[in-house]
């Protein structure tokens, strides 16, 4: 097994360095360190976030929202979604059971392949070894990019071992193991579909709540009187998931914008926009929003530790340091408060380093930030900034 990766690490290697020609044919070595250190700032970061539960893990599907925290400024390339190793984003996703489970996939697919290699030469044979070769071809790719959080590479993965698999002679296998394996295949089977249940859930709330055209979504988003009706039955059902709960308190902030004496509406938006925060920790959005609420309604009653404005906006900044919302209203605070050149002071330290990341994200908030700093450094003659700012400009 550790041979077969070993030989597809190097093949992989191999492909990323023949890669690395410009259009003369002439080999680019300026490539390959360049890729090799964005890799290094994107495993190092990576591995920042397996600090934050290094046994269990964060989550499946969590490392973007960790990710982006954690970004160092030598990686501003990626889109930040993945490690670009399956097997390092399993264990900081799913710990080492997710890990685990990847791991004893691979050595079976080896033992697989020896079998393989010790059977008579025939042509049954020979095609489970191709199938085996490049069952463990995917593997060994699977540590430089992702390959089974692509869902149709993990489909095609997954049928290919499992044709792999089965194709076993009479004598490799007895009908006793079969029928022990009936049970957990059925519960597998029931755990999938249950899953599939809250993700059609969830599939619908996004159309509600994002327009996406999904069947029936647009005559539920008709009222917000029918859309607060269906994400309170959405937090009924799986009360979970953020978004809905998100969505609530928005939507009875509405209604106490046309009652603003409400105490009861008050208790309510501010006690979703709590579980909203609660259920979904990094969501930005989330606790910029409800610092926002809270600046609106600075009379609504006795605060939890963290929970000022102040803090909340400090929060969102931390989960995403270029959430723009939350930026500009540092920007706009600071120059209330202590005047332009504590504004360009935090421009210049926060978001000048990540002025190339953000252009990615958010072209327009990039456009203003860059005219904003030039007007600045020029007014207050820091040409630092300033070369700083004609490099990126050049790029």
């Amino acid at each position: 097994v550790f041979a077969l990766l070993g030989a597809g690490f190097a093949a992989s290697f191999a492909v990323e360095t023949l890669s690395a020609v410009d259009v003369s044919g002439e080999f680019a070595a300026e490539l390959v360190a360049a890729n090799y250190s964005v890799r290094s700032a994107l495993v190092a970061a990576s591995l920042t976030v397996l600090g934050d539960a290094p046994w269990f893990g964060v989550g499946l599907f969590v490392f973007p929202l960790l990710y982006r925290r954690n970004r160092l400024e030598g990686e501003q390339d990626t889109m930040g979604l993945y490690a670009h190793n399956d097997y390092l984003q399993l264990l900081i996703e799913g710990g080492v059971l997710a890990l685990l489970v990847l791991l004893v996939f691979a050595i079976g697919i080896g033992w697989r392949f020896l079998r393989c290699l010790q059977s008579p030469p025939d042509r049954e044979r020979f095609a489970e070894l191709g199938a085996a070769m490049a069952l463990a071809a995917a593997l060994a790719h699977a540590a430089i990019t992702f390959v089974f959080y692509a869902s149709f590479l993990a489909l095609v993965i997954g049928l290919q071992a499992g044709w792999l698999c089965s194709q076993r002679k009479a004598e490799d296998s007895a009908a006793g193991p079969r029928r022990t394996l009936q049970v957990p295949v059925v519960v597998g089977l029931l755990f999938g579909w249950s899953c599939w249940a809250y993700l059609a859930l969830d599939t619908f709330t996004a159309g509600v709540l994002g327009g996406q055209p999904v069947p029936g979504a647009a005559a539920v988003r008709g009222s917000s009187e029918q859309t607060l009706r269906y994400v309170e039955l959405a937090t009924a059902l799986n009360p979970d998931r953020g978004m809905p709960w998100f969505a609530q308190a928005a939507l009875l902030q509405e209604q106490l914008a046309a009652d603003p004496t409400s105490a009861e509406l008050r208790a309510q938006t501010l006690a979703a926009y709590r579980q909203a925060a609660l259920v979904d920790p990094w969501n930005p959005s989330v606790h910029y929003a409800l610092a926002r609420f809270l600046e609106r309604y600075p009379d609504i009653g006795p605060l939890a530790a963290g929970e000022t404005p102040g803090d909340l906006l400090l929060q969102a900044l931390s989960l995403d340091p270029l959430f723009v919302p939350a930026i500009d209203d540092v920007v706009e605070r600071l120059v209330a408060a202590q005047g332009e050149p504590a504004a360009f002071a935090y421009l210049q330290q926060q978001v000048l380093p990540w002025l190339k990341r953000l252009s990615r994200e958010n072209p327009e908030a990039a456009v203003r930030y860059f005219k904003l700093l030039e007007l600045w450094a020029g007014r207050y003659q820091a040409t630092e900034v300033l070369a700083a700012l004609n490099e990126l400009r050049g790029a």
